[in-house]
């Protein structure tokens, strides 16, 4: 549903409708390296911070998540 790009382009999130999980490539090796979950309707926004790596998704269960890509915190 959505797409966000790390600012040094190494890493790329999308948000999906179902499961409602955040799926984590990495551009370089074109590899899956993380599925975020948390959220219980569908990822509908992604943006990642520009300084820090930190991601903030929006959802249609009404809530806003900050994840530490690198250390998934959620």
């Amino acid at each position: 549903m959505c797409l966000a790009v790390e600012a040094g382009g190494d890493i790329v999130c999308a948000g999906s409708s179902d499961p409602f999980n955040i799926f984590v490539w990495s551009l370089k090796t074109g590899q899956l390296v993380d599925i975020m979950s948390g959220h219980t309707g569908p990822v509908s926004s992604l943006c990642f911070s520009p300084s820090n790596g930190m991601l903030v998704s929006g959802s249609w269960d009404q809530s806003v998540r900050v994840w530490d890509v690198f250390g998934k915190n959620g």
